[in-house]
């Protein structure tokens, strides 16, 4: 895909959600409530439960039959065997080049790519169209009882969560990302992760999941955070991405507990509500309690620093938020993502109030409790959004714009595609003219 044929499928999305065009086949008022950003395609979820997507189409990850060209404008997903829609849908994840929708009864729908297993329907087809991931170790047809999914960010594995807070894995395992103790062995349905140093048969009593790119998150009730899989990217830098503390330790094959961050009075990372995992690094979200000053809002990032594909610009990166840059500045433990403009003034505080996070390639997104976005990381793609146009990476976090200069305000969702954002207002209406 051309990137004059990127930049027009997200203004389009942009302008879907908060201008109110006219789009066939949309209801009046039809409000987007999910968005997910993929490698090079974007999943967005109505309030009439129908999925629509736009951007590449290579592999089939927009799910709309037989045809592989790229879309522009927004397309909506189709049904099984190409007949109708997908309806009832009350979730999406966009993955490298697959995706994944969960429905309103808990059952779980993949398209794309599926060379790995990570469609999960027990073959390595590629699926034009939605076909039901099945039960796999769960004993039972098909995976049920879901309540979140994770396509892997630019990777070729998929999480679920059930409700009875157990994890389950499927696709490419090259570097135990599937968490179930059979490294290098893809699982082609899904695999209950299993406990690891939580000390149980399984990994239990989990409340968010997060796939990366070769890596996988998981959040329990406790606030504690556990990661497995690769810890360093294959190139041989930015080691430390399971945040361990370890950058000698290649990969892991079952969850182990994320070790402290900075300010932190545990031995292990604590008190995080949210999680996100990237193509090299990973994100985790301390609780935001206006009465508590042990719950600020705050963000830890950990893994590479630097670039993911050149290791011939080692001075580049910034992903950590952290005020500094390069594979030398990575990290195996948690940091602290610092202000920037968010208080320009001290250098030294840290970004606060957040409500959200997203990982993607080499950039990170956070939203604050006042509706306001704040990104960085690498900007080669203007995928910051704060207006500049010498597409600087940046250190620390930086407000997000419109195009008229203004701030980005009223958001309330965010998602960190590949190389693209994408953020969600309080409106998200669409209108047909």
């Amino acid at each position: 895909m051309t990137a004059k044929k990127y930049l027009i499928c997200i203004i389009s999305l942009i302008i879907f959600i908060i201008s109110l065009p006219a789009f066939a086949d949309l209801k009046d008022d039809a409000k987007v409530f999910k968005i997910s950003g993929g490698e090079r395609h974007t999943l967005v979820l109505i309030q009439n439960n129908w999925p629509w997507g736009c951007g590449n189409n290579e592999f089939y990850q927009l799910g709309i039959g037989n045809v592989t060209s790229d879309q522009e404008l927004l397309v909506r997903v189709h049904g099984v065997d190409d007949v109708g829609f997908l309806e009832d849908i009350n979730d999406i994840s966009a993955g490298w080049q697959h995706s994944l929708a969960l429905d309103v009864n808990g059952f779980v729908w993949a398209w794309g790519r599926n060379d790995e297993g990570q469609l999960g329907d027990d073959s390595r087809d590629t699926r034009p169209t939605p076909i039901q991931v099945k039960g796999g170790e769960m004993e039972t047809d098909f995976l049920q009882d879901i309540s979140a999914i994770s396509a892997g960010k630019s990777g070729e594995h998929s999480l679920a969560l059930d409700v009875n807070g157990l994890t389950y894995a499927w696709g490419r395992n090259l570097e135990g990302q599937l968490g179930d103790a059979n490294y290098p062995n893809n699982a082609l349905t899904p695999v209950k992760v299993h406990g690891g140093e939580m000390e149980t048969t399984h990994l239990e009593d989990i409340i968010a999941i997060s796939a990366g790119e070769q890596h996988s998150m998981a959040l329990d009730s406790n606030g504690f955070v556990y990661t497995w899989g690769d810890n360093a990217y294959r190139s041989g830098g930015g080691k430390g991405k399971l945040g361990i503390g370890n950058e000698d330790v290649s990969h892991i094959d079952t969850p182990v507990k994320v070790l402290k961050g900075e300010q932190q009075s545990s031995y292990y990372l604590e008190n995080i509500v949210a999680i996100s995992a990237g193509w090299d690094h990973s994100m985790a979200l301390e609780d935001f309690n206006s009465f508590d000053p042990n719950s600020q809002g705050r963000v830890y990032t950990w893994g590479n620093n630097g670039l993911c594909y050149s290791k011939n610009n080692p001075d580049e990166g910034g992903r950590l938020g952290n005020g500094t840059i390069g594979d030398a500045n990575s990290s195996s433990t948690p940091v602290l993502v610092l202000s920037g403009e968010q208080d320009p003034c001290n250098e030294d505080t840290a970004l606060r109030w957040i409500v959200a996070v997203s990982a993607g390639e080499d950039h990170c997104l956070a939203l604050d409790a006042n509706g306001f976005v704040w990104s960085w990381g690498m900007n080669n793609y203007g995928q910051l959004g704060d207006g500049s146009s010498t597409y600087d990476p940046c250190t620390t976090p930086v407000k997000v714009k419109r195009p008229d200069g203004t701030d980005l305000g009223n958001i309330v969702a965010i998602s960190a595609g590949y190389w693209h954002s994408l953020a969600l207002d309080l409106n998200g209406f669409a209108a047909v003219a």
